[in-house]
């Protein structure tokens, strides 16, 4: 495998066998739940007819998947978050010992879950439509990896009663593992940063809060705690968006992301990062809506297809984007396939609650949210670019 650094992104040209692969691991602890995924395939030139069925499958297949997730929009407090029997229905359930069950067989299995939770809005006593800002407001989310993480101001952190450390703005991030065994009722620990955050509820109020569950790769209904109103909660369905367009078949650039060759299994690449550079620039272009136009081109004209889904995504429905994007590529059915996933641009520097540097950041740069993306190769291989 091979690494590329540049100034703002990180490419590792590897195979999805190696057994360095990161690519789940890195869903899993940067993107445990994301603002948006994009699927972006190009109809192969000399495509048989069975490859061409076997995408229209697969794409039918995860347009049906996508469509079954959804999410809950509500007013939730660090408090009702923390509330030790909405922990356990949600957080912990699946992942303790007593939660496991027996199937038809006698065998004892463990129910898959996920739940993740952030702010939209600060904690206001009076209604607010204000976006939350991560560099002045207290921000906070739940992972999928059952951590709670907070970016807080510093009265807030000292109210909140927890040690903290300095996160990447300088601000003070709190981290809790909520599937810790001696997180529970009557644990010295639990009961007082529940005591602290109920009193945080009462000086200022609940915070906008978008939220997901899911079991076994469905999603199931989350059970609120007693403190928050359901009647006002709205559920929401994460919204698909797709776009397709003519391309150029001698376009330079798609042509330059073509002639990308990751290393196979137990391979080495040397890709020239300029080129590197370049693609991802490319990519982003498409991404915006950039699209070239194939008007007048005197070579082959090809297809390219982008899906989009948006709202509030679980980091399993991130990984099955890409397990479907592998499966495009090996059916033969496309030469290549991007996946682009985007964080909240609102929420906590690092979701895994360990301290970081702190973000050096030019004046006049705007800040956008983090992007992971990802470029899927025949024979299993990818590159990705991460932030």
């Amino acid at each position: 495998d091979r690494e590329a650094m540049s100034t703002n992104r990180r490419a590792i040209a590897r195979s999805f066998t190696h057994a360095k692969c990161d690519v789940k691991r890195t869903l899993a602890s940067r993107f445990p739940f994301a603002a948006a995924v994009e699927l972006t395939t190009c109809a192969h030139e000399a495509a048989e007819v069975e490859h061409v069925e076997a995408g229209t499958r697969i794409m039918r297949d995860l347009r049906a998947a996508m469509g079954r997730t959804r999410y809950y929009e509500c007013a939730m407090s660090i408090a009702d978050v923390l509330d030790p029997h909405f922990v356990h229905a949600h957080v912990k359930r699946g992942h303790e010992e007593e939660e496991m069950k027996k199937v038809g067989d006698g065998t004892a299995t463990r129910e898959t879950t996920a739940f993740a939770a952030t702010t939209t809005t600060a904690a206001s006593r009076r209604a607010s439509t204000t976006v939350v800002s991560i560099d002045s407001d207290d921000v906070w989310c739940v992972t999928t990896q059952g951590r709670f993480v907070g970016s807080f101001m510093r009265d807030t952190a000292e109210a909140f009663g927890l040690q903290t450390t300095r996160d990447g703005r300088g601000k003070r991030l709190a981290s809790i593992n909520l599937r810790r065994t001696k997180f529970k009722l009557s644990n010295r620990f639990h009961d007082r940063i529940g005591a602290c955050a109920r009193m945080l509820e009462d000086a200022r109020g609940k915070s906008s809060v978008r939220c997901a569950f899911s079991v076994n790769d469905e999603y199931v209904d989350v059970k609120f705690p007693p403190g928050v109103d359901v009647g006002a909660a709205k559920t929401r369905e994460n919204v698909e968006t797709t776009r397709e367009w003519n391309a150029c078949a001698n376009d330079a650039d798609e042509a330059l992301l073509r002639s990308i060759e990751p290393p196979s299994r137990d391979e080495t690449s040397s890709t020239d990062v300029d080129d590197l550079e370049r693609v991802l620039e490319w990519i982003g272009r498409i991404s915006l809506g950039f699209t070239p136009d194939a008007d007048g081109c005197e070579e082959k004209v090809h297809r390219v297809r982008s899906s989009r889904w948006q709202g509030f995504i679980l980091h399993p429905e991130l990984e099955r984007v890409v397990e479907h994007a592998r499966q495009l590529v090996n059916s033969d059915s496309t030469p290549w396939a991007i996946v682009t996933v985007w964080a909240y641009r609102d929420v906590p520097s690092n979701l895994t609650g360990a301290p970081v540097a702190k973000t050096l950041r030019e004046p006049c740069r705007p800040r956008g949210c983090d992007a992971y993306v990802i470029v899927v190769f025949p024979n299993d291989r990818y590159v990705a670019f991460s932030p």
